[in-house]
């Protein structure tokens, strides 16, 4: 005696196909935008580094000394520290905490925050 099921018990081969490649083509597009956010931040930091570079050549080329290191800078802008004048920047307590702000005072950056 044969019994017939209304209802069917186990997927078919496409079935299980189709859903196995809609799953695989999700993990791609997830996988795919990971990769761009990471190259996007990547490329925004390429972008401030060029940013600042090219802030700290101006500086030099306008006030003919490193930013952090200016000797005159409160003569310029009195609210400033001098830098020491050695054209250095490896004294981390003076001229590596006032580069910042002597391009800020000098209005070639805005400030970040």
């Amino acid at each position: 005696m044969r019994y017939y099921f209304k209802y069917k018990l186990a997927f078919s081969l496409l079935e299980l196909t189709i859903f196995m490649s809609a799953i695989a083509f999700l993990m791609v597009i997830v996988n795919y935008s990971g990769a761009l956010v990471k190259q996007s931040k990547l490329q925004k930091t390429i972008g401030e580094l060029t940013a600042m570079q090219s802030a700290i050549s101006t500086f030099n080329a306008t006030y003919d000394a490193l930013p952090g290191d200016f000797n005159k800078a409160n003569e310029i802008w009195p609210s400033e520290q001098n830098g020491n004048g050695d054209e250095r920047l490896d004294d981390i307590s003076e001229a590596d905490s006032n580069w910042y702000n002597h391009l800020l005072a000098a209005k070639i950056i805005n400030n970040f925050n």
